[in-house]
């Protein structure tokens, strides 16, 4: 449906009507050539869109399709038809006159589209049977006869004589072909005998032989099936369209080209029926995910993008935009990123660095974590590559003296990390030592020694002198 802008419009209400196939139906501005539409603001306004009613549409090619009474809406063959198969339309084999049989469904007729005997059967050809066994009876003259009796295939025999005169010879037997009337039609089914102005019949099929489609040349191969001993002269009756819809697609790389039952794609190969996947259906590219990223869905021409390889369907993510920040990683050397330069990970980007090369410090309150023959310890940090000393596994000598610190989680293995010092003397004389001889009496220097005990925080008192 289009929409002509007449040349120099303005304020212009423009009505026009037409049939949209589809809900998401887009409307484009065409300009042909330099019109002065730059700067130009346009703008397409109050469209109405009522749904097209399937009773109102006539399916094409009626022989093979059929209105669907339950279709609501719609204007097309899918919408609003249903498919003709000869297999539920036409039972040859019912045929009173014999002359047709129903094909052989291994050739794909069981999903022949038709609804008439020319489309769906296969003729009865006498010259496939021996009807006529009696000595008065012989085949009736001429090619292409059908039928499945003798009464179908057979006229009396001509006895040899002067007189020439056939066995029961009816009125009709003595007219000649070209006064008898005959007419060798259709031209697709029947044309004249060489003879036909000397020999006797009055009908098709003692004046003319039949026009088979053995002569009739379908076209590729891939597209079509060829009927073989059939009557006939055109696509129709001698040819069984290759539909894409019966074939499957050799490679999971590849689907089928949409189903159209307006117009039916034929073949009967991947390169007639099927196209590559759309990227976002193929499961085996951009992988690994650290390696690849996947491509937008759609093209610049808003296109499903299609391919069945990375390189088609996803972008490299490199190495080159990877930052190696954490100690226990260093940048790969240029060379190296050279052999390989995509990914987004340390393990694809980075070369470790290894505790061997590290220090635990301090070496009372961490120690190294040790490497075996098959394992190596990774990191530059302590909690990487050390394992700490706690105190609570650390045991003092002097427990008079010392004092456990309350944090359990502290860190050590010696005194000072891992305790408080006891003291003899503070600076609240309520809490100095009392030796408990009454003999002795504190140190002098007891806010200077670490103890709890008579040993550790007394003394004799210092001889008294007097003055004379």
């Amino acid at each position: 449906m289009e929409i002509t802008v007449p040349r120099g419009a303005f304020e212009e209400t423009l009505s026009v009507e037409g049939v949209v196939l589809q809900e998401n139906t887009t409307f484009v501005l065409r300009s042909a050539g330099s019109d002065g539409l730059s700067g130009c603001e346009v703008n397409l306004t109050d469209f109405c869109l009522v749904p097209a009613l399937c009773a109102d549409y006539n399916c094409t090619s009626p022989e093979q399709w059929k209105k669907n009474a339950s279709a609501k809406f719609g204007q097309t063959n899918t919408l609003c038809c249903s498919e003709r198969y000869c297999k539920d339309e036409v039972d040859c084999a019912s045929d009173e006159s014999g002359e047709w049989r129903n094909q052989n469904h291994t050739d794909g007729s069981d999903t022949l589209m038709g609804s008439t005997t020319e489309q769906c059967c296969l003729p009865n050809l006498c010259a496939d049977f021996d009807y006529c066994k009696d000595p008065d009876r012989q085949n009736k003259t001429g090619t292409g006869i059908r039928g499945n009796t003798a009464g179908h295939c057979c006229e009396d025999a001509v006895r040899s004589g002067t007189t020439n005169s056939p066995v029961d010879v009816g009125s009709d037997a003595q007219s000649n072909c070209s006064t008898s009337g005959v007419k060798c039609e259709p031209a697709n089914w029947w044309t004249k005998k060489d003879d036909f102005d000397d020999i006797l019949g009055s009908t098709p099929a003692q004046c003319c032989d039949a026009v088979m489609c053995d002569d009739y040349t379908c076209g590729e191969d891939t597209k079509y099936l060829h009927k073989d001993g059939v009557q006939g002269n055109n696509q129709t009756m001698c040819c069984t369209p290759r539909k894409c819809q019966n074939h499957s697609c050799s490679s999971h790389k590849l689907e089928g080209f949409p189903f159209d039952a307006a117009a039916p794609r034929l073949g009967s190969t991947d390169a007639e029926c099927c196209q590559m996947k759309a990227c976002e259906n193929q499961s085996h590219v951009c992988q690994p995910a650290t390696k690849w990223v996947h491509k937008a869905d759609v093209d610049a021409s808003n296109l499903l993008l299609r391919g069945d390889d990375d390189d088609a369907c996803c972008n490299k993510l490199m190495c080159s935009t990877f930052s190696c920040e954490s100690p226990s990683w260093r940048p790969k050397s240029a060379e190296d990123l050279q052999k390989d330069p995509q990914g987004s990970t340390p393990e694809e980007c980075c070369e470790p660095v290894w505790c061997e090369d590290y220090t635990c410090l301090p070496d009372t309150k961490w120690y190294k974590k040790a490497d075996t023959n098959t394992f190596k310890w990774q990191g530059f940090t302590h909690e990487e590559c050390c394992l700490p000393i706690y105190c609570s596994q650390y045991e003092t000598q002097f427990p008079s003296k010392w004092r456990r610190k309350q944090d359990k989680s502290a860190k050590g293995s010696t005194e000072p990390e891992c305790y408080d010092p006891i003291m003899c003397a503070h600076n609240c004389p309520n809490d100095n030592y009392r030796c408990l001889d009454a003999g002795l009496v504190i140190s002098p220097n007891a806010a200077n020694i670490s103890g709890s005990t008579d040993e550790e925080c007394c003394m004799a008192p210092p001889p008294t002198t007097t003055t004379r």
